[in-house]
C-alpha cells in the first residue's frame, strides 16, 4: 500500500516524486514507497513492485566486503535510527541482475510519532562527495584484494557468534558443500571427530582476546572424507574496537602434511607444548613403564577463572618449563588436562629412586614462584604415584592415589591395594546409578514419624526421605546416600521429589506435617519456588512446619534467610530449628529470629535420664524457649524413662522410637493414625 498524501506532503510530495535521484521510504526494514526515478533505476515497471521489499532483495547476496546484504542493510538502518542519518556505499542489482554501485544517504524522520527513513541514491562515479570518492576507490581496491585472496585461499567469514556469513568458491570445492548449505551454519558442520574439543576452546579464547589464531585443523568433507588446512583466523574490529566479524584464510595441505607431523600435533598439548594425555596413554601401553606420577596443581584452575586467558596460558607454559627443569632428561613430562600433569620414566630400575626424585621435584616446585607477565603465583602440588608392570591399570592407580592425597590433604600418596579410596569411588559410582534409576522409576519414597504431646496425642508428622532398594526390597536412610547425591548433582532433584510427595499426601489428610530444609535448599531458586508454589496450590500453609537443619549456618546470609522466613510465615507456616544443641546453635540466634519451635538434638536427649549435665542443659533450653514463647520438641525419645524425664521438665512435644517408628506414607493407608 502506498503512503497517504499527508505523509508525502511532509516530504514535499512533488520534489520527492520529481527528484532525479532514486528515493525510497522505509518503515521498519522494508520499502513502503519510492519515486519514479527509483523504479527506473531498478528496471521495475511500477512502484507497487518495490513496496514490501527488503534492501537485500534488490542487492547481490553479499556486498563487496563479503558481508551478507540483508544483515548489512539492517545494520545500516539501525545506525540511522540511532544517529539520525547515515551515508555509505552500496551495491544494488537491477531486474537483469546487473550490479550498480551507489552512494546511499539515509535520513531519519518522525511523522506523528512514527519513525521513517528517507533513502536517497546517487551514482558514486559521478556525484559522490570527495571523501566518498576516495572511499569508492578504496572499495574497488578492496574488491581486487578480495578477488586475489579468493583465487589463492580457502576463505570464510563469520559473525561474532561464529555463524558463517560468507564462503568463497574454493571453500565449497574443498568441503563439498554449497554456499547455501554453509551460510547460516557454524564451522561445527566441518568438525572431524579426531579433533579435540580443547583445540576449539583455544581458538575461541585466542580470538576473544583479540589475537590471531594460527594452526592446523583436520576437517570433514560433506562426503565424510577428511582434509587438513593450515588456518589463520583473524578478528575484524569496527570503529569502536568491537569485533564485528571473523575472517579465516586456509590452505589445503592434505597432500603435503606428513603423517608423523599429524600424529605429533594430535599428541601435543597446544598451550604447554608438552605431550598430552593421548601420548601418555600411547606411551604407557606401548612401552610398559613401571612407574607413573600424576600431579595436580589446584591453584591453576583459580588462575584460569580469575585472570585473562593470556595470563592463564602463560602460567601453564611457565609450569611446563619449571617441571621440565625439575626432572632428569630421561623423565617424560605430560600435561594431561586442565591442572593435571604426569611424569613417566622408562629407564629407572629402582622405584625408591623414582619416588625420591618426584618428592624432591614436588618440594622444589612449591618453594619457587611462577611468573606470568606482571603476576607472581605461589602454587602447590598434590601427587599420586603408582608402581606396577600392568600398563592397563597404571594410570588409573596413579589417579586413585592422587584422589586419596587430595582427600587426606597430604602432598604425596603412593597407590596401595589397601587404600579405601577405590572402594569409595566405586561405591559413589554405584549410588549415582541407583539414584538416577530411583528418580526415574519412583524409587524415592516419603516416610513419616509422628510427633506427640505430653498426653501422647499426635501433634504433627515429620516427613523423612528413604531410598527403596528393589533388589533387597528394603528402604535405606539418606545418611547412606545424600553425600553421593550431592557429588552427582542429584540432591536438588531428590528434595523436589520429596516436596511433591509430601504435599500430595498431606493435602488429602489435612494433618499437620513438617519438612526438613537446609540453607542449600533455601538458596536453590527452583527448590524455593517449588515450595512456595506447592503451599499456595494445596492451601496447606496452616498445617506446615518448616524445620531448618541447625547444622547449617543460616547466619552466613542473614538478610536472605530472614526474607525466606518472612515469606514462609506470610504463607501461614510455622518455623522450627532442628537439631538444636549441635552445629551453630546459639541463644542469640533464637532471640532475634522469627522461630516458633525448637527441636533439641538427640545427642542431648539419649542419656538425659543418667547424665546430669545433659539434664541441666536441656532444662535451661526449655526455660529459655518458654520465656520466648517458643514450643520445644525433644527428638530421639527411645524409652519411657527419657519420656518421663522430659515431660517433667516441661518439654512440649516428643518424637522417637518410643513414640513412633517411621512408616511409609501411603495414600491408601494413612500412617498418621
Amino acid at each position: 500500500m502506498l503512503y497517504q498524501d499527508s505523509f508525502l506532503d511532509s516530504f514535499h510530495h512533488t520534489s520527492f516524486q520529481n527528484n532525479v535521484d532514486p528515493m525510497f521510504v522505509f518503515s521498519g526494514n522494508s520499502f513502503v514507497d519510492c519515486n519514479d526515478a527509483a523504479v527506473a533505476k531498478l528496471g521495475f515497471i511500477s512502484r507497487e513492485q518495490v513496496i514490501g521489499l527488503h534492501p537485500g532483495d534488490i542487492s547481490p547476496d553479499t556486498q563487496i566486503d563479503g558481508i551478507n546484504s540483508h544483515s548489512k542493510a539492517e545494520h545500516a538502518l539501525a545506525v540511522c535510527h540511532k544517529q539520525g542519518n547515515h551515508r555509505f556505499l552500496w551495491l544494488l542489482k537491477d531486474t537483469f541482475g546487473t550490479p550498480i554501485e551507489v552512494e546511499v544517504t539515509l535520513t531519519k524522520n518522525v511523522i506523528k510519532g512514527i519513525p521513517y527513513i528517507l533513502c536517497a541514491l546517487r551514482n558514486d562515479s559521478k556525484l559522490a562527495l570527495t571523501d566518498n570518492q576516495q572511499t569508492s576507490q578504496n572499495y574497488r581496491l578492496l574488491s581486487e584484494h578480495k578477488r586475489a585472496i579468493d583465487a589463492s585461499a580457502i576463505v570464510s567469514k563469520t559473525d561474532p557468534r561464529g555463524v558463517i556469513t560468507y564462503v568463497n568458491d574454493k571453500f565449497c570445492q574443498v568441503s563439498g558443500y554449497s554456499s547455501a548449505e554453509l551460510i547460516g551454519q557454524t564451522h561445527q558442520i566441518l568438525k572431524h571427530e579426531d579433533m579435540p574439543s580443547s583445540l576449539y576452546k583455544d581458538i575461541w579464547s585466542t580470538l576473544l582476546s583479540g589475537n590471531i589464531w594460527q594452526g592446523i585443523i583436520k576437517n570433514k568433507k560433506k562426503c565424510g572424507q577428511h582434509y587438513y588446512v593450515d588456518s589463520t583466523i583473524c578478528p575484524i574490529f569496527d570503529d569502536a574496537g568491537i569485533t564485528s566479524e571473523y575472517i579465516a584464510l586456509r590452505h589445503d595441505i592434505t597432500s603435503i602434511y606428513e603423517k608423523d607431523e599429524i600424529i605429533n600435533f594430535q599428541n601435543t598439548d597446544q598451550i604447554s607444548q608438552l605431550a598430552n594425555s593421548t601420548k601418555l596413554h600411547s606411551d604407557i601401553t606401548g612401552r610398559s613403564p613401571r612407574y607413573l606420577a600424576v600431579m595436580n596443581i589446584p591453584e591453576l584452575k583459580d588462575i584460569e577463572n580469575a585472570y585473562s586467558t593470556d595470563v592463564y596460558q602463560h602460567s601453564v607454559r611457565m609450569i611446563a618449563d619449571r617441571m621440565t627443569s625439575l626432572f632428569p632428561n630421561e623423565y617424560q613430562i605430560y600435561r594431561c588436562f586442565d591442572n593435571n600433569f604426569a611424569v613417566v620414566t622408562f629407564n629407572e630400575p629402582d622405584f625408591s629412586a623414582f619416588e625420591q626424585q618426584v618428592t624432591i621435584a614436588q618440594t622444589n616446585f612449591e618453594h619457587g614462584l611462577i611468573t606470568a607477565g606482571e603476576n607472581e603465583f605461589s602454587l602447590s602440588m598434590f601427587v599420586g604415584i603408582a608402581n606396577t608392570t600392568n600398563a592397563e591399570v597404571l594410570h588409573n592407580n596413579a589417579l586413585l592415589a592422587l584422589a586419596l592425597a587430595t582427600e587426606r590433604n597430604v602432598k604425596i600418596e603412593v597407590y596401595s591395594p589397601d587404600n579405601k579410596i577405590q572402594l569409595q569411588l566405586l561405591e559413589g559410582i554405584e549410588w549415582t546409578k541407583k539414584l538416577k534409576l530411583a528418580i526415574k522409576n519412583d524409587g524415592i519414597r516419603a516416610f513419616g514419624q509422628q510427633i506427640v504431646d505430653a498426653d501422647l496425642q499426635v501433634y504433627s508428622t515429620e516427613v523423612l526421605m528413604r531410598y527403596f532398594d528393589p533388589d533387597e526390597g528394603t528402604y535405606v536412610s539418606p545418611a547412606l546416600f545424600l553425600g553421593y547425591a550431592e557429588k552427582a548433582k542429584l540432591y536438588d532433584q531428590l528434595t523436589v521429589i520429596m516436596l511433591h510427595r509430601s504435599f500430595d499426601y498431606f493435602s488429602s489428610c489435612r494433618c499437620r506435617f513438617s519438612l526438613n530444609l537446609t540453607m542449600r535448599d533455601i538458596e536453590n531458586e527452583h527448590t524455593r519456588q517449588t515450595l512456595y508454589q506447592l503451599i499456595k496450590q494445596h492451601n496447606v500453609g496452616e498445617y506446615l512446619t518448616i524445620e531448618l537443619v541447625e547444622s547449617t549456618n543460616y547466619e552466613t546470609n542473614p538478610k536472605f534467610f530472614n526474607s525466606f522466613i518472612a515469606k514462609i510465615k506470610f504463607l501461614g507456616c510455622l518455623v522450627a530449628i532442628d537439631d538444636f544443641g549441635s552445629g551453630y546453635s546459639n541463644f542469640e540466634f533464637l532471640s532475634k529470629s522469627s522461630i516458633d519451635i525448637v527441636k533439641i538434638d538427640g545427642s542431648l536427649i539419649r542419656r538425659i535420664s543418667s547424665n546430669k549435665r545433659h539434664l541441666i542443659i536441656v532444662e535451661n533450653i526449655v526455660k529459655f524457649c518458654h520465656a520466648l514463647d517458643l514450643k520445644v520438641v525433644a527428638e530421639f525419645v527411645e524409652d519411657r524413662a527419657i519420656f518421663e524425664t522430659l515431660k517433667g521438665i516441661g518439654v512440649d512435644y516428643f518424637q522417637g522410637y518410643y513414640i513412633d517408628k517411621p512408616k511409609l506414607i501411603d495414600k491408601q493407608q494413612c500412617c498418621i493414625k
